[in-house]
């Protein structure tokens, strides 16, 4: 009995401890530290700091971190994550208690893995950085990945790619695995390791940080994003299996005409990419790209939606729809009433009718007749720009437009509507997401989601976790959901079991 009883007193404590540590590793927002993860442009390698299990690299939009032990990345720790400023300077880990300082455009800060928070700090501990990595470049020789190899300027060392562009090494730290992890400026890290001289380059996280389109594809993530004020842009994979990333530029290969993309979609042949500059294929098999212009029969080279069925992709121009025929890779061209109508912006093929979304309204190819017209409501609430068509699971209809987001029940009535001025706080509508009856709408100005059920909304912004209000495009992923933005693809565990309801 008296064993019981200790027992009992024991299993108790260690169920009290648990809750403790579950308590505890919310933050002052209530959320935990997995619940919002943003990757962006972090090839911008600023320094190096070495904890025990982990290599931390400082870089111009947050800090990265890998375990060198287990050879993956871990999740980024951002301003989604509650990191003061983004923009880092200098990185140093006690390696007493793996507490993180980092001097930034903001300040000192420092983290406690047991608090889970930052910190303001008066000075950065710079005892803390021996750089004995740092040291070892000057006089080491390498065996570099093909086309890879070091430069020196004056009192600077450089790292130059196959494409002859010179990156800066600004630092580097050697961990007790005998590795030496080096910090370029511009081409992310690379990984020396001491037992071979072997050098390997080792990317993470998306080349531009402006990401336009997101595409879930099984254990790969598509970013496609815009160049803007940047001097270089590329298509981002992320194989979430293997943990690696990889860069494709237009300007380095000959068989992708753009890189600006503007929508993503595949099927089980490949993926496709609708840029600024035709359309481009990418071959699962081979992992080789094809691009399709004009030249090729493509009657409009910009491409706003694409929409894949079967063994056909349909291609949404300014005021045309092409489809390709996938097996053959050719073009015939769709007539519709879609011509002369502006940008296709969105289509979708909804219970024995294709709908597309222009800039000027609503237009439907009727399953039954086939022939095409322009499709209103009373309401009038489509009659403007419609972003994004999805299916509910009943067969109903949802649109997210200028006006804001309409529902339409299968017999094509609009049941439900929540307009931009009124319902929506002026917010426009970008994108829509259904999970159950939890309707999630990104827009120009953050993210709300709105219970059907219980008639109950919630708004999430930067405060909470988004790396930036302005959402291009959303994402559903079970009980995840990615939001692109311009400042980067931020994922938030929206069902995490663990957190405390929020509305």
């Amino acid at each position: 009995m008296r064993l019981t009883v200790r027992t009992s007193i024991l299993t108790a404590a260690l169920l009290i401890g648990a809750i403790c540590a579950t308590v505890t590793a919310q933050n002052r927002k209530g959320y935990f530290p997995e619940d919002w993860v943003t990757y962006t442009q972090t090839r911008y390698v600023t320094s190096v700091a070495k904890g025990w299990d982990d290599i931390y690299f400082g870089t111009t939009h947050g800090i990265i971190r890998y375990n060198s032990l287990e050879e993956k990345w871990r999740d980024p720790m951002t301003a989604s994550s509650g990191l003061p400023s983004d923009e880092i300077w200098r990185l140093a880990v006690n390696r007493d208690d793996d507490v993180i300082y980092a001097e930034t455009s903001l300040g000192v800060y420092s983290y406690s893995p047991t608090f889970q928070e930052w910190t303001s700090e008066y000075d950065f501990p710079a005892e803390l950085d021996d750089g004995s990595g740092m040291r070892r470049l000057s006089f080491e020789a390498y065996h570099f990945d093909l086309g890879y190899h070091l430069s020196y300027s004056s009192d600077n060392v450089y790292l130059t790619d196959p494409d002859l562009r010179d990156y800066q090494i600004l630092d580097a730290a050697e961990d007790r695995w005998d590795h030496v992890w080096v910090a370029t400026y511009g081409h992310g890290v690379a990984d020396i390791n001491l037992a071979n001289n072997l050098v390997t380059m080792i990317p993470f996280g998306v080349f531009q940080e402006d990401v336009n389109v997101i595409y879930l594809d099984g254990s790969k993530v598509w970013f496609g994003g815009k160049q803007g004020l940047a001097s270089e842009n590329a298509i981002t994979m992320w194989d979430r299996q293997n943990d690696t990333w990889q860069y494709f530029e237009a300007r380095f290969n000959g068989w992708i005409s753009s890189d600006e993309v503007n929508a993503i979609t595949g099927n089980g042949q490949a993926v496709y990419f609708g840029t600024d500059y035709g359309l481009v294929k990418y071959y699962r098999k081979s992992g080789k790209f094809r691009s399709f212009t004009s030249a090729l029969g493509l009657r409009s080279n910009a491409v706003y939606s694409l929409f894949a069925e079967d063994s056909l992709l349909f291609v949404g121009g300014n005021g045309t729809i092409d489809v390709l025929l996938t097996p053959q890779d050719s073009i015939f061209p769709l007539t519709s009433s879609a011509d002369g109508f502006g940008k296709i912006l969105a289509m979708a093929h909804i219970g024995g009718d294709f709908w597309i979304g222009t800039e000027y309204g609503l237009h439907r190819l009727d399953g039954r007749t086939f022939k095409w017209g322009r499709f209103n409501i009373p309401s009038g609430h489509l009659g403007g720009a419609v972003w994004q068509i999805i299916e509910g699971t009943n067969g109903e209809i949802w649109f997210a437009g200028i006006d804001g987001v309409v529902h339409l029940d299968s017999n094509l009535t609009e049941i439900e509507s929540f307009l931009t001025r009124t319902d929506l706080n002026e917010q426009m509508p970008h994108r829509i997401a259904l999970a159950g009856d939890i309707l999630w709408i990104g827009t120009d100005n953050g993210v709300l989601k709105y219970d059907r059920v219980r008639k109950t909304w919630k708004d999430y912004a930067t405060y909470d976790g988004l790396i930036d209000n302005y959402v291009n495009d959303m994402v559903l992923e079970n009980d995840h959901i990615w939001f692109a933005t311009p400042r980067g693809a931020t994922r938030f565990y929206w069902n995490n079991p663990l957190r405390v309801r929020e509305d």
